[in-house]
């Protein structure tokens, strides 16, 4: 018996087919984060009582105030230079999370950048992401090379720039660390030359969460089975003490009695503050003024089954882009009556929209600095709410 998937929990198919009795005896992540057989073993404690998360203090402000702005670099991107680049610019930009890759070299050339920061800018919260099953946000594009035409058909739907074609042979060229699974390439090309691999962070996950240097992770779930995240806590919980922890998913879709359950599990789960991050569809967002209202709508949906739990913070990402600042701020119909979503959702998570919002900057110059201004006007709308939109 062996689970399949990014962690070694499960994806959507094998869930339904699990034989979990024989499970229980444990399993290891550590080695190699694949399922073998194992001998029995005592259960790994969850973070002991005492280890709620040390919330770095402008953080907590900023989710307090309700202008929290994460900058989403991807969970499967790993273009090195580019990381570090904007890890740079949105922290003297004034973001308070970085939410990166929990792969030791991205983890590591993140916290470089941050190294290099002045003493007066603030040290953005480093956000280690991992996914909990078969989540999307953790894909690769692979290309099949007898298929492809090279027609050139995905170059001009790459928010990353991922392909190109060869001025000699013609041929397609992959860039594969620039991409980070969004998909878009997929219906545009006329063959089977294209395809989404999941990006399997198995070796080097536990060093990541074992740096101090990392205050928070985010588990990401397409399918927020309450039994999954069960056993990510029995076999993940010491090396959790401490973080702040962010659960993604998206809420839209599933039964109130199943939302339910997974802030209960969390909050058994979690001692303290933690976050959950309703996730939106589209996935990645473009510079439609409509593309943040799904994940606006899950939150406001989702907010009234957190009343009783006050330690959680809601926030939201998917489809989050410069006009999602206005919509923030709109009278909205929820179960509880007209709400500014603004009232109950303190902050976002934005990743392809800031990405590209500075990505021609980046490139354009040879010190990311450059791009600091452009990263500023972004975020002013969301972190100083009387600016406006620069959409």
């Amino acid at each position: 018996m062996a689970w399949l998937g990014c962690l070694g929990y499960g994806t959507a198919r094998d869930l339904k087919r699990i034989d979990r009795e024989p499970l229980e005896a444990g399993i290891s992540l550590i080695e190699g984060y694949a399922v073998v057989a194992a001998p029995p073993k005592t259960k790994s404690p969850h973070p002991p009582a005492d280890s709620a998360c040390r919330l770095p203090v402008h953080v907590a402000q900023a989710l307090d105030t309700h202008t929290y702005f994460k900058v989403i670099v991807g969970g499967s991107f790993n273009e090195l230079g580019r990381v570090a680049q904007l890890a740079r610019v949105f922290a003297m930009a004034g973001a308070h999370a970085l939410d990166v890759s929990a792969h030791p070299a991205v983890v590591q050339a993140t916290l470089t950048a941050l190294d290099t920061l002045p003493a007066d800018v603030a040290r953005p919260m480093v956000m280690a992401s991992f996914p909990l099953d078969d989540d999307p946000h953790f894909r690769k594009i692979q290309l099949n090379r007898p298929d492809c035409i090279d027609c050139g058909a995905c170059l001009p739907v790459c928010p990353t720039r991922v392909f190109d074609l060869d001025a000699v042979s013609g041929h397609l060229h992959v860039d594969e660390p620039l991409c980070y699974g969004c998909g878009r390439c997929l219906p545009v090309c006329p063959t089977t030359a294209l395809d989404l691999d999941a990006f399997v962070l198995r070796d080097g996950l536990v060093q990541v969460l074992a740096d101090d240097r990392v205050e928070s992770v985010e588990i990401h779930s397409a399918q927020a089975d309450c039994y999954l995240i069960e056993r990510c806590f029995d076999d993940l919980g010491p090396l959790l003490a401490g973080k702040y922890i962010s659960f993604c998913y998206r809420p839209a879709g599933l039964e109130t009695t199943h939302n339910r359950a997974v802030i209960e599990t969390l909050s058994r789960l979690i001692p303290g503050r933690f976050m959950i991050q309703v996730d939106g569809n589209p996935m990645s967002a473009t510079s439609d003024a409509q593309s943040s209202r799904p994940a606006i709508e899950a939150a406001l949906a989702l907010s009234p089954l957190l009343r009783d739990y006050p330690q959680v913070d809601l926030t939201v990402s998917g489809g989050i882009n410069a006009h999602t600042a206005h919509w923030l701020r709109q009278t909205m119909d929820s179960s509880t009556g007209k709400i500014q979503p603004i009232q109950v959702i303190q902050g976002l998570g934005m990743g392809t929209f800031a990405r590209h919002w500075v990505w021609d900057a980046l490139d354009a110059s040879a010190h990311p600095d450059d791009a600091v201004e452009q990263a500023r006007a972004l975020l002013a709308p969301f972190c100083f709410p009387s600016r406006h939109s620069p959409c």
